[in-house]
Parts: structure tokens; C-alpha cells; sequence
């Protein structure tokens, strides 16, 4: 007798937790989709920069060089000071490549 006494409590017991569990669990609710926000380009501007201290060098590397400037979205119009990031040039010393892969890292989200 004692053991069905037992028996029956804990069943009691099992039936309680799984309704209080059904009552508190959670709806999911799904929200609209939100719009995607175009965000502006950024600018790569090449700029010739002419260096008087290659002038005349062992390597016979020219004295005029190709330098990108990137420009933030809305700088043209704006009276905003930037910080500034110089990317040197590597490899085979031209920036043009070093520019591209710069300008897409710049643009991806942090």
C-alpha cells in the first residue's frame, strides 16, 4: 500500500512539472524582415606624387609615383576631419594592388 501511495505522488509530481513546464514556455513571435540600407562607396582616388629625392637613384626607379587616397562616404561635402591611414606599397613595390585589397577591406563591416 505504502509503495502505490508512493507510486501515485510521484506520478502527481511528474504530471505537475510538465504543465507548469508547458505554461512557461516561450512563444516565438517572427518579426518583418528589415529593408537593407545601401551605404555609400568609398572613393579610391589615384593621385601622382613626384619625389626629387628618387631623382637620379641607384635603381633607376622613377621619380613620379601613383598614390591612392580613399575617401570616407560623404567627405567631398563635408567639413568633418578624418583620421589618416597610410598603406605603404610592398611586393613589387607598385600601391595600385595594396590600394584595391585596402579599399575592399575598408568597405566590409567590422
Amino acid at each position: 500500500m505504502f509503495k502505490r501511495i508512493i507510486i501515485v505522488c510521484l506520478f502527481l509530481m511528474a504530471l505537475t512539472g510538465c504543465v507548469q513546464s508547458q505554461a512557461t514556455q516561450p512563444t516565438f513571435t517572427p518579426q518583418p524582415a528589415k529593408p537593407a540600407v545601401a551605404t555609400p562607396a568609398i572613393e579610391l582616388l589615384p593621385e601622382k606624387i613626384t619625389s626629387q629625392a628618387l631623382a637620379g637613384n641607384l635603381l633607376g626607379d622613377p621619380t613620379e609615383r601613383t598614390a591612392y587616397v580613399l575617401l570616407p562616404p560623404g567627405y567631398a561635402a563635408s567639413e568633418k576631419r578624418y583620421p589618416v591611414v597610410y598603406v605603404m606599397p610592398w611586393g613589387n613595390g607598385e600601391p595600385s594592388a595594396n590600394a584595391w585589397g585596402f579599399k575592399g577591406a575598408m568597405e566590409s563591416p567590422v
